[in-house]
């Protein structure tokens, strides 16, 4: 579920990321390793993984613009927001026996909108 959430900001975060890194020379075919396990067949070097992450949370703080709101916000807060919304469906779905006020002021949804849940 984590990666379903996360698939649409693939290419904008990470891709470009790694595009990145290899570009400017940072992370090389050196920094490949051969694993010891059939699930890992190649690892990155232990400093490269710290590089990587270190600009992936670096990247996660960029500020870009809601298009849906034209608000400013970061990667990372556009993530939670993303969950956030899902949680809400989910509740709404969860509770959508509630009705009116009662809905609404538990799943923080309008209770008129709660009908579409009631599938």
């Amino acid at each position: 579920m984590a990666l379903d959430l996360e698939e649409e900001f693939r290419p904008i975060i990470v891709d470009t990321l790694v595009l990145a890194l290899v570009n400017a020379g940072m992370i090389r075919a050196s920094d490949f390793q051969q694993g010891s396990e059939p699930a890992r067949p190649v690892l990155l070097s232990e400093p490269a993984r710290r590089l990587f992450l270190r600009k992936y949370a670096e990247r996660l703080e960029i500020s870009v613009q809601v298009p849906s709101s034209g608000e400013s916000t970061s990667y990372r807060r556009l993530l939670e927001l993303q969950v956030r919304a899902l949680a809400a469906r989910w509740t709404a779905a969860s509770l959508s026996f509630l009705h009116g006020a009662v809905a609404e002021q538990v799943t923080g949804v309008r209770a008129d909108h709660l009908r579409h849940y009631r599938r």
